[in-house]
């Protein structure tokens, strides 16, 4: 494994997920042919102009993990009590390089993405639906010295 990785994750543009019906009570996806091949995914909502990620996976086939997480209820009813906003579906393409194992690569963008996204404030849900902890560091004074707000995950 080389010492200094240079990773690419290529994104595709946002699925927008609807409500459904049965058999699938929360969410679905419009027949959409979604990859068969290993990537990162990204459920999360948009309001406005902004982002927030609600969930972050990688797995060695998009479209068969997909399937499985529009079934996991724990998951969706996460996405579903989230504030208000358009629910999406991020689907990230990754391709190692010569020398670089995938596997251990995925793992490696989904725990920086986790955790992005946590220290930014981001309300992820993993780890077999448990909401992740995270904890508020609020700043006072010190100008613009120090940050006034932090996130830190435990």
């Amino acid at each position: 494994m080389p010492r200094n990785m240079h990773l690419n994750v290529n994104w595709d543009n946002p699925l927008y997920l609807r409500n459904a019906s049965a058999p699938n009570p929360f969410y679905s996806l419009d027949s959409v042919d979604l990859p068969t091949e290993p990537g990162i995914y990204i459920f999360g909502r948009t309001y406005g102009a902004k982002f927030e990620a609600l969930y972050v996976g990688q797995t060695k086939s998009i479209r068969d993990r997909i399937r499985i997480q529009l079934n996991n209820v724990r998951m969706m009813a996460h996405l579903r009590n989230a504030k208000a906003g358009k629910r999406i579906l991020l689907i990230g393409n990754f391709v190692p390089k010569k020398g670089y194992e995938q596997n251990f690569c995925l793992r490696m963008i989904e725990r920086s993405l986790i955790k992005h996204y946590l220290l930014e404030g981001h309300n992820l849900v993993n780890v077999q639906g448990t909401k992740l902890k995270r904890h508020e560091i609020i700043s006072t004074g010190g100008g613009n010295l120090v940050p006034k707000i932090m996130f830190i995950e435990r």
